[in-house]
């Protein structure tokens, strides 16, 4: 399995951004992601 390029202390700290209302392209350009990527990690399960 490939290793994350993010670490999930990162991860959170994306999400809770897109949460607070976020512009998803803003916030990708921001993290140097895609917008695919940013809903892929959305549909996370934490447990």
């Amino acid at each position: 399995m490939r290793k994350s390029q993010y670490r999930d202390s990162q991860i959170i700290a994306i999400l809770k951004h897109n949460e607070n209302g976020a512009v998803v392209p803003k916030l990708c350009r921001a993290h140097g992601m895609s917008t695919a990527q940013s809903c892929k990690l959305a549909d996370l399960e934490w447990e």
